[in-house]
């Protein structure tokens, strides 16, 4: 697959990820500001949309002008992201920062594993009403044994949970996981990258989550090789240690808990054959 281009819902926008106002853009760079000046990412803050009320937005209705909540016509206007990951608190420990500082996206959040399960099931969807997403679980095994899953199930499993959506961004594991070792994180990554190439799921990019852990002498840490990395801010740090300890009810000295990294990092591609190539030279390695 050739490169894609990012999509919004938004006519007349493009979705730009380094924007630092949630990526809108004019597309039209010939539209000119109030003051005359052309619209332009460095000029974004006199912009004239940055001029609409932030509380409500006027629409026409049978001739008259009423108001309309701006968070109701965000809501079907957002780009969409989702998160694929093998279980439920992967979505928080490894890109919950990210979630959490995106609002701008309509999250879907899916797992492969432990839908019937009755501890973390439940968890998980306490998890995602806290982050504002929509989400489903799929119930693939993940006995401890970790025996190899066909790759086929794997990607017909993604693709139902994605439910034949088309999205801005997905993120998802990364080829070798993010820690020593398991299997479903490797799978799930496969899975992504081969659908992706392939046209089976629709993205404009593809981020993996980029973490190691020097083969478990050390908690995971952000890879070194990362091509994108960020600190959370103290606020967001801990609100996603919350979430893994309260919502996800693991202990202050559990391995979850002790390893929720304040630094996310990430492997960024906006085409199908770049991830493919660096994903196969990744395993390569191993």
């Amino acid at each position: 697959m050739g490169k894609q281009t990012d999509k919004s819902d938004l006519p007349g926008y493009k979705f730009d990820f380094d924007h630092p106002l949630a990526g809108m853009r004019l597309d039209d760079p010939n539209c000119e500001e109030p003051n005359g000046s052309e619209a332009s990412v460095e000029n974004n803050s006199t912009s004239r949309h940055a001029n609409i009320s932030e509380s409500m937005l006027l629409l026409p209705l049978r001739k008259t002008m009423i108001p309309v909540p701006l968070e109701g016509v965000r809501s079907e206007t957002r780009p969409r992201a989702a998160v694929v990951v093998a279980h439920p608190d992967d979505e928080t420990l490894w890109c919950g920062g990210y979630i959490l500082t995106h609002p701008e996206f309509r999250w879907r959040v899916v797992t492969l594993c432990r839908a019937s399960d009755p501890d973390r099931a439940p968890k998980f969807r306490q998890v995602l009403q806290q982050l504002g997403a929509e989400g489903e679980m799929a119930d693939l095994d993940d006995e401890p044994a970790q025996v190899g899953l066909p790759i086929e199930q794997v990607q017909e499993t993604i693709v139902q949970l994605l439910a034949g959506e088309s999205y801005s961004l997905i993120l998802t594991h990364g080829p070798k996981g993010e820690y020593t070792r398991h299997r479903r994180h490797e799978e799930c990554c496969q899975g992504v990258v081969d659908l992706w190439r392939s046209g089976g799921i629709g993205a404009g990019r593809l981020w993996l989550f980029a973490y190691e852990d020097g083969d478990r002498a050390y908690l995971p840490r952000v890879r070194e090789d990362a091509d994108r990395r960020q600190v959370l801010t103290d606020d967001i740090w801990q609100e996603k240690r919350r979430l893994i300890m309260d919502c996800y009810g693991y202990g202050a000295d559990s391995w979850e808990a002790r390893s929720t990294p304040r630094e996310e990092g990430f492997r960024c591609f906006d085409s199908a054959q770049a991830a493919v190539i660096r994903t196969a030279l990744l395993k390569e390695k191993t």
